[in-house]
């Protein structure tokens, strides 16, 4: 275990939550999609977007593979080269950096000064992540706690994994804090989420994430509704009362208007999580704060 990380709030989000995923998988935002969409994605042991959908069903069928860890488990038993820098420059130059949400971008710069950890926590191999981040984020990375991969003397096997249960078991290892007794805010859209939402003291779902949800919204264009509702849940999380928590909603988007061009909200509602301390002066402040918008 690393030492633990000093923050007043914590934020847990899931990196399909950040970047662009159609509902078929045919968009950009998927680590392994991309990989086997690159040129040399032989390398790793795929043919084509069809070909890895296949072999990503056949792997979660196989017992000792955790869920949403079959990209993990296939880099590191399926891939053509037993030479890890091999295996991640494909990785990396597959990715989509420009996929990152805008609204992602400006919720990391927005709360660059503020005593916060932003943590992406994701099933996929953590490299290719990290640099795509690296080079979206403008200098507002956030910390990347994803799966492991290593070298060993007959060639590449997985370090750690960080997919379903994983997921809470890695942030204890990762930042030293307990998910449960720290405020801590998840952002999750599918069921391998689960372990870090439940915890969290406020989870905000999309998609498929509804059950574990203390807020939810159909979509979050760009991350604009969920980095609109983390910016909230600080404000209240550190004192604020609704009123100023809109308030602050609001500076937040006017300056991401400013510096992105656009902005997109969804409206959200009650998840199917037990609601936590904030939840109710959540969904409010965001509902005034939308209000507002509309008459700019």
């Amino acid at each position: 275990m690393t030492g633990a990380v000093d923050a007043e709030v914590y934020f847990w989000i899931d990196n399909c939550d950040t970047a662009y995923l159609s509902e078929d998988m045919s968009g950009h935002g998927d680590v392994g999609m991309n990989i086997s969409d690159h040129q040399e994605s032989d390398i790793v042991g795929f043919e084509d977007p069809d070909h890895f959908k296949e072999m990503m069903r056949q792997v979660a069928e196989r017992p000792e593979v955790s869920h949403s860890s079959q990209l993990m488990w296939w880099m590191a038993n399926r891939s053509n080269t037993d030479d890890l820098d091999e295996l991640w420059g494909v990785a990396r130059e597959a990715q989509h950096p420009e996929d990152y949400g805008d609204g992602f971008e400006h919720f990391n710069w927005y709360m660059s000064e503020r005593p916060v950890n932003t943590s992406v926590v994701t099933a996929a191999p953590d490299h290719p992540v990290e640099d795509a981040l690296e080079r979206r984020m403008n200098g507002y990375s956030p910390e990347v706690i994803g799966g492991k991969l290593k070298q060993n003397g007959s060639g590449i096997e997985v370090d750690s994994f960080c997919g379903g249960d994983e997921k809470a078991e890695r942030i204890r290892e990762e930042l030293g804090v307990e998910p449960s007794s720290v405020p801590g805010f998840a952002f999750g859209n599918s069921g391998g989420d689960r372990p870090m939402m439940e915890p969290a003291e406020e989870a905000f779902g999309r998609d498929r994430a509804y059950e574990f949800a203390t807020v939810y919204s159909e979509d979050s264009p760009d991350f604009w509704t969920h980095g609109t509702l983390g910016v909230i849940s600080y404000a209240l999380e550190t004192g604020a009362d609704v009123d100023e928590a809109s308030e602050t909603a609001l500076d937040f988007l006017s300056s991401g208007l400013e510096r992105q061009g656009e902005i997109h909200l969804d409206e959200v509602e009650r998840g199917g999580r037990e609601p936590g301390e904030h939840t109710y002066d959540i969904i409010e402040a965001y509902e005034r704060a939308v209000e507002e918008v509309r008459s700019w």
